[in-house]
């Protein structure tokens, strides 16, 4: 089945043979043609014994837990006699960068001036499609966020916030080897992740070539004296020498005092294997991708377990640790509601979808269809509507929407009672200026938030392409948009509106700009999240001397949402399901392959493979469709080096409707069940 990626690309290292357990702290290893005894501590090749653990499973399974300190970003692995049963990856990646690359070798004051978007006018300018590494470098990786990451389980109230280089309120690990404070103060940390898509943060304070320490963290799925008011999380603090592990220090939730003067690793590693279980578990029914590019798939992954994790089980948190935004006065922004909700639709996790609908119907909406929050927002109460129709057709539970209809017709009558009186269309009725002209001279103009309102529309799958595009071409000519990212907060402010650029990002997808797409999705992945523990700000600023605005979870979910459309996209104006419509051209670069499982649409769930066979001029694409599929179906692909689509075989038949132009096969509805498509170029 797939998963998330949680360490599969790391199949090119080579993995421990044979384990045979000699008793609690040692067992003789098989690994590389070589076999030895290891106590805990000792290593054979590249392969440390870290601890022999039990599992909580049912009889217990025992487990050596091996790790890789052979390499920076090695692996921690269970494996039992059987061999490996779960590898974990361990990334890490820079918090600093270039100077000499930074704003594509412009000076910021070029681009702060320029009316135009400067820096994406000259990525898009370069044949292919957008490079996230040149998008990566062109501005500071975020350090100045109040909340630089945090862990939490679903079933606490308590999140715990990490700030810059791995310190909480409860845990440094500069007392354990001080050279760690120097190493942060100068912003050389490197930050990752453990296990792919799953909550285990990673600080790497690297010296030298083969000398670094490093922490790792996670919330374990268990509480301490059943209270779920306070997060246990572990923390392991590592000193590696030579690729060697020199030492290791556990700690549990807060530094060792008497009598508690230690704390049990296998615990720790216990833990983790539970945490691993958990989080599988509670993402079982989603829709399931294995990609050419790990970072996207986990991107994606992650987004749906941070949003998870600040949620109290189906109670909505717009933000988490700080008091902005986690405050209960934001807990009814409907923006929390909305792309939470729909990012679980999109995924696949429609239970978890109708726990929201039901608490938010229930908490948070009056019966005349006000809200209990600040403040109405027009745009959000559509969208609203459209969330729980969306729940019913992607095969919700219609008693959902029965038990809340009242609350539902309040809002829908509100919004008639307003079309009724007046005209809404604009973003704001009457106005005599444009937004550039209006904003410049009073920042305090209604228009002010207006950047909201083009989001909206491009988000509502009712905008024609031209009408679109208008949007596109008007903000990107009016300081508005940068890097491929619309801005927020009024009139030139350089500050990309991360938690809103889903919706720019969908009308993008849906009117086949792809290649702006993909530059919106990487500006997002690379400067609307902290570069290696993923932590996604309201907003940030591009000038250098402004930090970050808080987290919240809409920004969190952009990647996993730009993703499911990029991959699979409904078609808001007909009856037509797009595979692969946005894929980057260099996922079907010879020899690789995507898939994915279980993808909802509103007509049922859909699977498919394209394995690209490009050295023998063919890509092949497989698909599985449920029975009386009414979508057309439309599969595309975007071939790298102008490879041209010739001719195309279905189910080992001649198929003349394909489009060679648009790289569009097209499976007219009624066809279902497996469908094998040979495309020759």
């Amino acid at each position: 089945m797939l998963v998330f990626l949680a360490g599969a690309r790391a199949g090119a290292q080579s993995n421990p043979t044979g384990i045979h357990f000699v008793d609690q702290s040692s067992v003789v290893l098989m690994a590389n043609g070589h076999s030895s005894k290891l106590h805990i501590g000792d290593h054979l090749d590249n392969w440390t014994l870290m601890q022999v653990v039990k599992t909580t499973a049912h009889p217990p399974v025992k487990y050596a837990v091996l790790e890789d300190f052979a390499q920076l970003d090695g692996r921690l692995v269970f494996a039992d006699t059987s061999g490996v049963k779960l590898a974990l990856s361990k990334t890490s990646e820079p918090t600093s960068g270039s100077p000499a690359k930074f704003y594509l070798g412009h000076e910021i004051g070029e681009v702060m001036s320029s009316p135009t978007d400067l820096l994406g006018e000259e990525i898009l300018a370069k044949s292919g499609d957008p490079d996230y590494g040149e998008i990566a470098a062109a501005f500071p990786p975020i350090r100045k966020i109040s909340s630089y990451s945090f862990l939490g389980t679903p079933s606490n109230v308590d999140k715990i916030g990490f700030a810059y280089g791995g310190r909480t309120a409860n845990f440094d690990p500069a007392p354990y080897y001080p050279p760690i404070a120097e190493i942060r103060d100068k912003g050389q940390v490197r930050e990752g992740l453990v296990g792919g898509y799953l909550p285990i943060l990673r600080f790497v304070y690297p010296e030298s070539e083969g000398n670094w320490s490093e922490v790792i963290a996670f919330a374990p799925f268990r509480t301490s004296n059943g209270n779920d008011h306070i997060q246990p999380v572990w923390y392991r603090i590592a000193r590696i020498e030579n690729h060697r592990l020199k030492w290791i220090r556990y700690i549990d939730s807060y530094h060792p005092f008497p009598p508690r003067t230690d704390y049990d690793p296998s615990i720790f590693y216990a833990d983790l294997w539970q945490l691993n279980s958990g989080w599988k578990e509670m993402l079982q029914p989603a829709m399931k991708i294995d990609l050419p590019d790990d970072r996207v798939a986990n991107m994606a992954g992650f987004a749906l377990v941070r949003e998870m994790m600040t949620r109290v089980n189906d109670f909505p948190k717009y933000g988490a640790v700080d008091k902005d935004y986690a405050g209960s006065e934001h807990d009814g922004f409907p923006d929390t509601f909305t792309v939470d909700t729909t990012a679980m639709i999109e995924w696949g996790l429609t239970d978890l979808a109708g726990g929201y609908i039901d608490n938010y119907f229930g908490k948070f909406v009056r019966d005349d269809g006000s809200l209990l929050y600040r403040g109405p927002e027009t745009g959000q109460y559509g969208r609203m509507l459209t969330v729980a129709a969306q729940y019913v057709d992607n095969g919700g539970d219609p008693a959902v929407l029965l038990r809340n209809r009242r609350r539902i017709d309040g809002v829908t009558k509100l919004l008639l009672g307003l079309r009724a009186g007046e005209n809404i269309l604009p973003a704001i009725a009457g106005v005599k200026e444009p937004f550039h002209v209006a904003v410049s001279k009073d920042k305090s103009d209604p228009q002010f938030r207006s950047y909201r309102a083009y989001m909206e529309m491009m988000y509502s799958g009712n905008l024609t392409e031209d009408q679109v595009k208008m949007i596109v071409s008007y903000r990107s000519h009016h300081h508005d948009v940068i890097l491929g990212m619309p801005t927020a907060y009024g009139f030139n402010t350089g500050i990309l509106a991360g938690f809103l650029s889903y919706g720019y990002g969908y009308g993008l997808i849906q009117h086949d700009l792809i290649r702006e797409a993909l530059l919106t999705m990487y500006s997002d992945m690379a400067h609307q999240y902290t570069r290696g523990t993923w932590t996604a700000p309201e907003t940030r600023s591009i000038l250098p001397d402004e930090g970050a605005a808080p987290y919240c979870t809409p920004a969190q979910l952009v990647v996993a949402l730009m993703t499911k459309w990029l991959l699979v996209f409904e078609d808001p104006q007909s009856e037509t399901l797009w595979l692969g419509k946005g894929i980057p051209r260099k996922w079907l670069q010879d020899g690789k392959k995507i898939s994915v499982a279980a993808a909802p649409t509103r007509w049922g769930r859909v699977d498919f493979t394209i394995a690209s066979h490009l050295a023998s001029g063919k890509i092949r694409a497989q698909l599985n469709v449920p029975q009386n599929f009414v979508a057309l179906t439309k599969v595309r692909l975007r071939a790298p080096n102008n490879a041209a689509l010739k001719s195309v075989t279905l189910n080992g038949k001649p198929w003349s409707n394909f489009d060679a132009s648009t790289e569009t096969i097209t499976i007219p509805n009624g066809v279902s069940g497996n469908v094998n498509i040979v495309a020759r170029y």
